[in-house]
């Protein structure tokens, strides 16, 4: 605390060695100035409408110059709103624009959000004294925003499904409608980038390697949300100085308005999707009020019904009576009608979403604030058809089979493979490879009955307020709760005693608290700002066995951080200003200080072109369980072990490494953006960001960390025996087993590079007619990996792109919006080396709207997604998905089903759900 303490002194010291004064300017009458800003150019609007109103009523009008500036004169004290409007951008509201007396000279600063639609949807950006520094900062950044109103339209419930349109930006998941997601930006892992909730973090903190870790975007249903922001890079840190590399996922709510608004919205489509919604925002003499709730859903891609899983997996277990182990295929050879009968079971794709968003602000005085926040998402989905949908096609059974040896003669002479025909009896055959192929391959689940859910319940209180009229004092705390749980108790089927066999449902909580003190002093050349922001989080699991009725715990882990920041915008003139942001974060996991700076210049040789130049650095502890010594505990897999490499290693826990340095990234980025005509522009930026210290997991051969350092649980050990046995031909006892077994750890092995050039546009074809345009090129590579990560690792290398992360998207729309009607089509390219694991593909998602009514508060929309079905898949193919390039240790398997065959890749090939409409009533009043 005490280095904190020495260098915020220092940071300030020198900050004000380089602001100006900012107290604000005397005049003979109060003012409200500031400057309007394309949050995604930096370039100013011209000529935005300015209302300013009061109790509803407008009482003063100005539009923009060619700097994007405003003045609004002769401004009595009281409490106005102030809104802007220009065309091509989503209307601006700030309320609770507080004049007092003095004649003092109020700064309120706004940068707008490009519309995706030709619609109009109202976005709050807060109270004065948060806009005027934040809406600056933002404009130095690169950052996309997603119309909640535009995935309203197009049918999708979650965020997360027009999130992966993005330029760099990459989903983690797989055929399913309602399976775990996860998002990866500019190439690094799930855990690199942090998702927000009004700005501040939320879930999981701390890095974990590779695609693993990070919050489960399946759960962000769009209703009650008004913007979604993703910012690249150390941009990201923003108010609360996320720890993030790749960027960060801004999920913002409802805010009050100060007319009373409410709405309603029902959607049906197809693949038993419905949504159903209601909202209400308004201000009531002193109270603000915003509030929603939606509830939604889908049976998605498999009606419920039963599901023969024809490739025939074990996963009930041996000691069920319902259904009877005895039919369960632990040989791997059972082809009888008794198994098709165990491996027969329900499936379905059914996932539901629901919302609540609940925010108050009372305005305690003209110049102070108290807003309260409740939110309450809750994601659930049945795994049988969500993600344990896999699929091993005819031509992968067949393969495999053919690489292992013939066990039994057919007549003529040949080699067969003998399969089980009736395990009670006993009874055997001697099949050929592609009889026994074509009796054991197609669906693949993981069992019956199996199911998860993620939810977050969030609480924030912030206080605004406005002292000796120049700082802008906020105040702010919040707690987050995030628990993602599982359970597949039932897959393993029945006992004798009615006890269930499955592998038991498990619970990760992690509960987060944050506080944040902060000033700001907007003058009119420069924005001042410093403060203070710690956070803590406690993470802690158990597993419930309902057959004893009894919770075990798991070990707990903390995670701490406290952050002091200095920050300024300084405005040399309407061509030229500098952006500098600095924090001294400390850390309880390294138990190291890190010092995070990021500065940007703005130039604008023109008004329709700017320049930007930022450099920014970032650092990110691991998360607290990778540094955890003690015993590693190894679980029973039950049904969720389906198959085993025969001639590598199976890994069965995770170990923990008390000796793992945090990860540092340098990020350099340069942009340039020009206006043409109207709102139509071009915006290209390039960056490279370099990560030092990356975190890399690696399985450890169990005997070289020491068998004595794993303890197995129950069945656990039993289990492997088995599968390895009966899948491989292998005769293995519990010390013979351990030679197959690994323990996966973490290092710090690997540096990363990303690179990148982002284009992205909009040209304006006529006054009702646009064209939005993107594209762009995202190379990440890691270097210094060592011999043994490699040799344990076949599709790992050293200066190759990272598989996963696709060199090329691009993506085209057309929006045309004449008179009540509006049609919306985005097209999108993904390139091969994609996360679906398939070749290069695209697909268009559309909508066509139209008012029913003069004041456009009555809409009707036909929206599809993928509507012309391309790349679809309703299961994840194993063995059919694209080559991934080997290292030099392997580099022996020609295309993916080689890799499946080998054992160097799963090779599992996803695909997009098939073309959904719906239909969506909303009605706005």
């Amino acid at each position: 605390m005490k280095a904190i303490v020495r260098a915020v002194a220092a940071l300030l010291g020198a900050a004000l060695l380089f602001t100006s004064n900012p107290v604000l300017a005397q005049s003979a009458a109060a003012s409200i100035t500031g400057q309007v800003l394309d949050q995604r150019t930096a370039l100013p609007v011209v000529g935005a409408a300015v209302v300013l109103s009061h109790g509803g009523t407008p009482v003063a009008r100005t539009t923009t110059n060619g700097d994007g500036r405003y003045t609004i004169p002769n401004v009595q004290p009281a409490v106005y709103d102030l809104s802007i409007a220009a065309n091509g951008y989503t209307p601006a509201q700030s309320a609770g624009v507080a004049v007092a007396s003095g004649n003092a000279t109020v700064v309120l600063n706004a940068a707008l959000i490009r519309a995706d639609t030709g619609g109009s949807q109202l976005q709050v950006i807060g109270r004065t004294a948060a806009s005027g520094h934040n809406a600056l900062a933002a404009a130095t950044t690169i950052s996309q925003d997603i119309s909640v109103e535009n995935l309203l339209r197009t049918g999708q419930q979650r965020v997360v499904d027009q999130l992966e349109t993005l330029p760099g930006l990459e989903i983690k998941t797989s055929s399913s409608v309602g399976d775990d997601t996860y998002a990866a930006i500019r190439g690094f892992g799930p855990s690199e980038t942090q998702v927000l909730l009004d700005g501040h973090p939320v879930g999981p903190l701390g890095v974990l390697p590779g695609g693993n870790g990070g919050f489960n975007l399946a759960d962000t249903p769009t209703f009650g949300l008004s913007n979604v922001n993703v910012t690249y890079g150390s941009g990201a840190q923003g108010l609360y100085g996320s720890d993030t590399f790749g960027g960060s996922i801004d999920l913002q709510t409802l805010n009050p308005t100060q007319r009373p608004h409410a709405s309603f919205q029902q959607e049906i489509g197809g693949f038993g999707k419905l949504m159903t919604g209601v909202s209400a925002t308004g201000t009531v003499n002193r109270l603000g009020y915003a509030f929603a709730a939606a509830v939604a859903g889908e049976y998605g891609d498999f009606h419920p019904g039963q599901l023969f899983q024809s490739a025939r997996p074990s996963n009930v277990d041996a000691r069920s009576v319902n259904p009877p182990g005895a039919c369960n295929n632990s040989s791997g050879n059972d082809v009888s009608a008794c198994n098709a009968a165990v491996s027969t079971y329900a499936v379905s794709q059914n996932v539901k979403l629901t919302s609540d968003v609940a925010k108050l602000r009372y305005n305690l005085s003209p110049v102070s604030a108290l807003t309260a926040t409740a939110y309450v998402g809750v994601q659930w989905g049945d795994s049988t058809g969500n993600g344990d949908n896999d699929f091993l096609p005819y031509s992968s059974r067949l393969a495999k089979i053919q690489a292992s040896p013939t066990t039994c003669t057919l007549p003529g002479g040949a080699g067969g493979y003998t399969v089980t025909t009736d395990p009670v009896a006993n009874t055997t055959a001697c099949y050929t490879a592609q009889q026994f192929a074509a009796a054991s391959s197609g669906p693949d689940g993981g069992g019956a009955g199996r199911q998860r859910s993620t939810s977050m319940r969030d609480y924030h209180l912030r206080f605004n307020t406005v002292v000796a009229k120049v700082h802008n004092i906020t105040v702010d705390g919040f707690y987050n709760n995030y628990v993602y749980w599982k359970d597949s108790s039932i897959a393993g089927g029945y006992n004798a005693a009615g006890q269930t066999l499955g592998s038991p449902l498990f619970a990760n909580f992690y509960n987060t608290k944050g506080f944040l003190i902060a000033d700001d002093i907007i003058g009119n050349r420069n924005d001042f700002g410093f403060g203070y922001y710690v956070q803590h989080q406690l993470q802690t699991g158990n597993t419930f066995d309902n057959n004893a009725f009894v919770f075990r715990p798991d070990p707990t882990a903390f995670f701490g951080e406290g952050s002091a920041f200095v920050r300024d915008t300084y405005r040399f003139s309407d061509a030229l200003s500098l952006f500098a942001n600095a924090w001294i974060k400390r850390s309880s996991v390294t138990q190291k200080t890190t010092f995070d700076p990021r500065v940007t210049a703005l130039y604008r040789p023109t008004h329709n072109d700017v320049v930007r130049l930022t450099y920014g650095r970032s650092d990110g502890a691991p998360a607290p369980s990778l540094k955890a010594s003690g015993v590693a505990i190894a679980n029973d897999p039950g049904s969720s072990l389906t198959a085993v490499s025969c001639n590598g290693f199976n890994q069965v826990t995770t170990g923990g490494n008390p000796a793992l340095l945090g990860e540092s990234a340098n990020d350099f980025e340069l942009g340039y953006g020009h206006r043409f005509a109207g709102d139509g522009s071009v915006n290209v930026n390039a960056y490279v960001t370099a990560v030092k210290n990356q975190l890399f997991s690696s399985s450890e051969p169990l005997t070289a960390f020491g068998a004595g350092n794993v303890v197995f649980t129950g069945q656990a050990l039993q289990t492997y025996i088995s599968h390895l046995n009966n899948q491989c031909g292998l005769n293995l006892n519990s010390q013979s087993v351990l030679n197959y077994l690994s323990v996966g750890t973490t290092y710090n092995a690997a540096h990363a590079l990303a690179r990148g050039i982002e284009l992205s546009g909009r040209a304006r074809i006529n006054r009702v007619a646009y064209v939005d345009y993107a594209y762009t090129i995202t190379s990440s590579v890691q270097t210094g990996l060592n011999d043994f990560i490699l040799q344990n690792n076949p599709t790992v290398t050293n200066g190759t792109q990272v598989a996963g992360v696709p060199l090329h998207k691009a993506t085209v729309s057309l929006d045309v919006a004449p008179g009540p009607w509006e049609f919306r089509i985005d097209n999108y390219y993904v390139e091969f080396n994609n996360n679906y694991d398939r070749p290069s593909y695209w697909y268009s998602n559309a909508f066509l709207s139209r008012a029913l009514d003069r004041r456009r508060n009555t809409y009707v929309t036909l929206g599809g997604t993928n509507i012309f079905n391309n790349a679809v898949d309703v299961f994840g193919r194993i063995g059919q998905g694209s080559f991934t390039p080997e290292n030099p240790f392997f580099s022996d398997a020609p295309n993916g089903l080689a890799q499946y065959v080998s054992g160097n890749a799963s090779a599992e090939r996803f695909g997009l759900a098939p073309a959904q409409l719906t239909l969506t009533l909303s009605h706005r009043m």
